[in-house]
Parts: C-alpha cells; sequence; structure tokens
C-alpha cells in the first residue's frame, strides 16, 4: 500500500543561483549525468481505525536507488530499484504481509517522464518481472503526489530570498492509494518556505517548509486475511513537510507528516476516523 498524500521522490539536483550583489536562489533542477545514481533510505507510515477490526498500521522501511539513464522518444527515463525491504502490516494485533508488494525487492524498472515533467509510465527492466506491472504503477506512477521532474517546488520557485514564500494550487488530481483501490481525486493548496541556506562539512544546503491543505475524494479497497474491505468517503487535512537539498548535488533529507480527517463508509455503515501519515527520507549514498 502507498502512503496517501506526497511523494517527494524525483529531485536530483538544485541549483541555488545568485543575483547580483543580493543572494537569490532558484530551485529548479538541473539534470544530472547520464548514470548518476542516488540512493535513499525511506521509512513510510499510515494510521487509521477501522470500526469493529481495529487500529490498521502499514509501516514500510526500503532503500531506493534512482539512476538517471538519459532521454528517449522524448522521455526522460530512471532506472528505480527498492531493496532492503521491510513492512509491518496489520489490523488490531494480527499481522497480514502485503506480499505483492513484497515481490518487487530487488527488481528494477524504468519510469518514464513526460513532457510536462510528470510520470507517464514504467516498464519492468527483465522480463521475468511482468506480473510486476501493476505493483510498479502503484509505486511509483498513477497519481500527483509524485514531484514533478522539472519542477518540484513549483515553477514560481525562482529568484527567491531566505523567508520567501509561494504558492501552488492543483485542483482535481488524480490518485490511486494502491493497486487494487479505484481512483481518488484530490485538491490541494500547498505553500513553500525557503526558510534557511545552511552548511554542512563545506556544502550548501536549502531548508524548504511545504504546507498542504487538501481534500480528498477517497476510494481504498483492502484486502486482509482474504476479506474485501471497501471505504470510501470525503476526507480534509494538512500536510507538513521540511525538504534539506544540497546546492550541489540533490536532496539531503525529507520529514513528511500529516492527519487527515472525514466521514467513510464501509458495508453501508458511516464512520468518522483519522488517516495518521508519518514519512522521512533520507540520502544514503
Amino acid at each position: 500500500m502507498k502512503k496517501i498524500p506526497m511523494k517527494i521522490v524525483l529531485v536530483f539536483f538544485i541549483s541555488l543561483v545568485f543575483c547580483n550583489d543580493d543572494k537569490k536562489y532558484s530551485l529548479i533542477p538541473n539534470l544530472p549525468e547520464v548514470g548518476t545514481k542516488i540512493k535513499y533510505h525511506y521509512v513510510e507510515e499510515i494510521y487509521f481505525e477501522l470500526p469493529g477490526k481495529g487500529r490498521f498500521e502499514h509501516i514500510s522501511e526500503f532503500d531506493n536507488t534512482t539512476e538517471f539513464m538519459g532521454e528517449k522518444d522524448g522521455f526522460y527515463i530512471l532506472k528505480l530499484t527498492r531493496t532492503n525491504m521491510v513492512v509491518d502490516q496489520r489490523i488490531g494485533t494480527l499481522e497480514d504481509k502485503p506480499y505483492d508488494y513484497l515481490a518487487m525487492e530487488d527488481a528494477p524498472c524504468l519510469l518514464y517522464i513526460n513532457s510536462d515533467g510528470w510520470d507517464d509510465h514504467v516498464v519492468p527492466v527483465n522480463p521475468d518481472d511482468e506480473y510486476l506491472q501493476e505493483v510498479f504503477e502503484a509505486a511509483y506512477i498513477d497519481d500527483r503526489g509524485s514531484t514533478n521532474f522539472y519542477y518540484p517546488f513549483g515553477k514560481e520557485a525562482v529568484n527567491l530570498s531566505i523567508g520567501d514564500s509561494w504558492h501552488v494550487f492543483e485542483d482535481s488530481v488524480r490518485m490511486y492509494i494502491n493497486t487494487d483501490s479505484p481512483e481518488s481525486w484530490v485538491t490541494q493548496s500547498t505553500t513553500f518556505t525557503l526558510k534557511n541556506i545552511k552548511m554542512k562539512k563545506g556544502k550548501e544546503i536549502a531548508v524548504i517548509d511545504i504546507k498542504s491543505d487538501l481534500t480528498m475524494e477517497m476510494n481504498l479497497l483492502l484486502y486482509i486475511f482474504g476479506e474485501r474491505i471497501f471505504l470510501t468517503g470525503n476526507t480534509t487535512g494538512t500536510v507538513d513537510a521540511k525538504v534539506q537539498v544540497y546546492r550541489s548535488d540533490g536532496r539531503h533529507k525529507v520529514t513528511e507528516y500529516g492527519d487527515l480527517f472525514g466521514e467513510m463508509e464501509m458495508d453501508g455503515e458511516k464512520f468518522k476516523t483519522k488517516f495518521t501519515i508519518r514519512n522521512f527520507h533520507k540520502r544514503v549514498k
């Protein structure tokens, strides 16, 4: 199962541009060189209550290696490999392993980025991994929670001073929460703030705070111990993130957290619940 709101996964190189005597910054990435590899460690968590069943918990930990493969036929191509996967998924005190998701461990795929900077399609590198197609799609595409390849912080992230804020609004964005679920729809207003430029081991790091207010028409289908559970309803909430990116060579770490509240329906019964999201990403190589 994927986490529900934002994924910040495609930032490679952030150029911090100085203008005139005053320091001004641009957070528009430069393209990496072909063959560039970056490895991140991820911890992603989601929690919510299911009436009569208990607390649903999904904690996923893994490493993800991204290699820039260059451009072909109008697409930029990324080679993605997820390794060291550990998942703790349970309802109440009973553990339920998502074996279809875990099957993608060590299986590389190619993610194609289209001309507008969004994920277009994904294909397995090895023909023997074709059965993982839907799992790759759920992990890497089929939503606009993914960061835009060209504008990870929006087109307005130019000529910035420390303390500047800018805004991005997205309406009726389609998302698929997991491979089994029908489409959900999100409207979100995001405020970015360049909080600071700091030094670490001689390198400049930009610190960006991100606050997203969102409304989601959520449709979530789960299979727990073979039982089909379908949740539908409207949720609203806020997701906050702090992103640190090196001036010269990409993202350093991301901390993201948020709560979504709403009235859901399951088996004809309505109930109120809270979805709690916690995510942490850190560059390890």
